[in-house]
C-alpha cells in the first residue's frame, strides 16, 4: 500500500468501505510515516477513536 491510499483510507476509516484489515494497515502505515507534518491533531483523534472503538464496547458517558 503506498502512503497515499494510506493517507485516504487513514483520513476516511469510519466510511472508507475498506476491510477492518486494510484500514489497520493504513493506520500502520501512517504511523511509520517519517513525519506527521501534514497529518491534523483531529485526523489522528479520529484514527484514535476508531481503534478504540474496535477494541472496546463501553457506553458513552449519560447512555445507559
Amino acid at each position: 500500500m503506498n502512503i497515499g491510499t494510506a493517507r485516504a483510507i487513514f483520513e476516511n476509516l469510519e466510511n472508507c468501505g475498506q476491510p477492518i484489515e486494510v484500514k489497520g494497515l493504513a493506520i500502520r502505515k501512517v504511523i511509520d510515516m517519517e513525519t506527521h507534518n501534514s497529518v491534523t491533531k483531529d485526523q489522528m483523534l479520529k484514527a484514535m477513536d476508531w481503534m478504540w472503538n474496535q477494541i472496546f464496547e463501553l457506553k458513552q458517558e449519560g447512555e445507559e
